[in-house]
């Protein structure tokens, strides 16, 4: 199903290869890359792949913590909200045509496992960004200058804020007192 998501590797063999997996309480992370020269995508599987016995784990860990909100979403539904709120997301600031907002490319839902697949995001990390500001680096010039990345971010914040409230949304919360 790449041509799906890649027209130009219509038709013709790509090598998928598995760079790195990761696996934590209640979800994995799977990182592939897709290689058809000269074309090379590097793609995100990220869903719910566990044992029975890890899934039940994970959910009795999530009840016992104290929560402000009401109970934990289930893992599913989790990972179907988190599909299409990132797809919406994308959808809006596309209509913005501002080439500092950077979203993440969405490519599919699988249902069963409950997987979305992304593309990854090349740009830098603010993690990244921070690391690059040492002492050294601003002695030596080299060191980025974070004012305009500030603004992108802030930017990018208030327009993610203007976002409506999809169809599917639970207020959580609504109010002050809450």
């Amino acid at each position: 199903n790449l041509s799906n998501y890649f027209p130009q590797l219509t038709g013709t063999d790509a090598d998928v290869r598995l760079i790195d997996e990761q696996h934590r309480a209640s979800s994995s992370l799977y990182r592939f890359e897709v290689v058809n020269h000269p074309a090379h995508h590097k793609l995100f599987a990220k869903g719910v792949f566990l044992a029975k016995n890890s899934a039940h784990e994970a959910h009795r860990r999530a009840d016992s913590r104290p929560r402000v909100t009401p109970g934990p979403t289930e893992a599913g539904r989790k990972v179907w909200l988190e599909y299409n709120d990132l797809k919406a997301i994308r959808e809006n600031f596309e209509t913005l045509d501002n080439p500092d907002f950077g979203t993440i490319r969405v490519l599919d839902y699988i249902q069963s496992p409950q997987t979305i697949i992304m593309e990854e995001n090349r740009d830098p990390t603010l993690r990244s960004l921070f690391v690059k500001t040492n002492r050294l680096n601003h002695l030596l010039g080299k060191a980025p200058d974070l004012d305009r990345t500030f603004f992108n971010t802030g930017a990018w914040l208030k327009a993610y804020s203007a976002l409506p409230n999809a169809e599917y949304a639970v207020t959580r919360l609504s109010r002050r007192e809450d």
